[in-house]
């Protein structure tokens, strides 16, 4: 398997890169292929969402994808299904590059920090909130600036 940039045209995709021709180069014209697309995002707050998301599954004794879940839920992001029974559940979506784009998960981020402020903190330790504080809201390469204090 090869992951390699692309950029979306209007009927297509091209190649980004010399690597990406090179790999493309290996391929016979007409050869049947499977392609994954994965919407490129900033890593740094990808991780950043991933280190967050396990300290407070470390502070609440959860999963982490079930913190995620938790989130997206909290955040709107799920569909609610009926089950029978006259139960209805709701169903997280993803925050993985296959279903966010990298504005999309920006966007996410925020409404995450707000729901984290709002409803995780409340539930757990100082000592925990003071691990998570600093990086919700810290300045790194492309990162937003933290909001002003009030």
């Amino acid at each position: 398997m090869e992951r390699c940039p692309f950029i979306v045209q209007e009927t297509g995709l091209r190649a980004d890169g010399r690597e990406t021709l090179a790999v493309l180069s290996r391929l016979k014209i007409g050869q049947r292929v499977r392609v994954e697309i994965y919407q490129e995002r900033p890593k740094f707050l990808s991780n950043r969402a991933a280190k967050v998301f396990e300290l407070i599954g470390e502070a609440k004794g959860m999963r982490v994808r079930n913190v995620r879940g938790w989130i997206a839920v909290g955040t709107g992001r799920a569909d609610l299904v009926d089950i029978g029974g006259g139960k209805v559940t709701a169903i997280p979506h993803g925050t993985g590059p296959r279903d966010m784009s990298g504005e999309q998960f920006e966007t996410f981020w925020e409404d995450a920090v707000e729901f984290i402020e709002r409803v995780v903190f409340p539930g757990i330790t100082q000592e925990h909130r003071e691990l998570i504080a600093p990086l919700l809201w810290t300045e790194t390469g492309e990162s937003r600036p933290a909001p002003a204090s009030s």
